[in-house]
């Protein structure tokens, strides 16, 4: 577990048989006798389900899950280049179309 700024709060491994939403529980607990001010916890789409309602009754931690967006935008190193470099032909600075 960490902060929002990446800093790290807690760490529990656990075996690779248990699924990661199992082995969050003991994890926010041992968070709440350490961190006790903390009150929301930000997860992925792995951790949603009965999790948060888990995390809200026995820790009183209000687990937010942050879902990926549907569709990334494509990456295209050319247009990339030409905006880090104010270049209309990214070929200029040396710039390929490669990634």
């Amino acid at each position: 577990m960490t902060d929002t700024d990446g800093r790290l709060l807690t760490v529990q491994v656990h075996a690779a048989n248990i699924q990661d939403r199992d082995g969050a529980k003991p994890l926010l607990r041992a968070s709440r006798r350490m961190w006790c001010f903390v009150q929301t916890v930000f997860a992925d789409g792995g951790y949603a389900g009965k999790l948060i309602t888990w995390a809200k009754e026995k820790t009183h931690l209000k687990l937010e899950i942050i879902k990926r967006p549907r569709a990334l935008p494509r990456f295209e190193p050319r247009r990339v280049c030409r905006r880090l470099f104010g270049l209309s032909h990214a070929a200029s600075a040396g710039c390929s179309s490669e990634a």
